[in-house]
């Protein structure tokens, strides 16, 4: 026998009394991951507290999550994700895992911010004719660089015949002024 199967032959007797220990708890954290185990892909499942770890690995179904020895009779809470893989556990109280919560609320937000950004760009083309790449207050028709560096070497912010500073300037543009800023339009 290889050394791992000797030490999972010793420590069993340990882990039989950690999975006792977990089944009892009030409160228990639970998910799984993909891993490779024996040379094919499977599924490590973890049921834990703040004192005790029990892993198992298996698929992902009801049978295999059960196949740990916590969670067919658990009565307390279970702080898991939200795969349905869990729902065959009716004698346990289901919370949603604040990371989980954080990841998927994060997801909701950026997908909502990056369809408003969309329509008011929209919105913003038909009021003003003008896209928000040329719609910063200092943008002028024909001003290659949007307005911005417009005092070139050598030639006077308030004089006539050069590029002039904002101030200085007749006939610009209107458009709405959205800053920009990374991940979506700042309000």
């Amino acid at each position: 026998m290889a050394a791992r199967g000797r030490a999972a032959v010793l420590v069993e007797p340990f882990m039989a009394r950690v999975r006792q220990l977990l089944a009892r708890a009030g409160l228990l954290h639970v998910d799984e991951t993909p891993a490779r185990a024996d040379g094919a892909l499977t599924y490590v499942h973890v049921a834990c507290n703040q004192s005790y770890t029990a892993m198992h690995t298996g698929g992902r179904s009801a049978a295999d999550i059960d196949a740990g020895g916590v969670l067919p009779d658990f009565a307390g809470v279970i702080v898991r994700d939200g795969y349905a893989g869990y729902t065959h556990l009716v004698t346990a109280a289901h919370a949603w895992c604040g990371a989980h919560l954080s990841r998927d609320l994060k997801s909701v937000y950026d997908t909502e911010l990056e369809r408003v950004s969309a329509e008011l760009a929209v919105l913003q083309r038909l009021v003003f004719g003008c896209s928000s790449e040329r719609a910063r207050p200092d943008a002028v028709p024909g001003d290659e660089d949007g307005g911005e560096g417009a005092q070139d070497a050598g030639r006077d912010r308030g004089g006539g015949g050069g590029r002039r500073g904002p101030g200085g300037r007749a006939g610009r543009r209107g458009c709405l002024h959205l800053p920009r800023v990374e991940g979506g339009v700042g309000f």
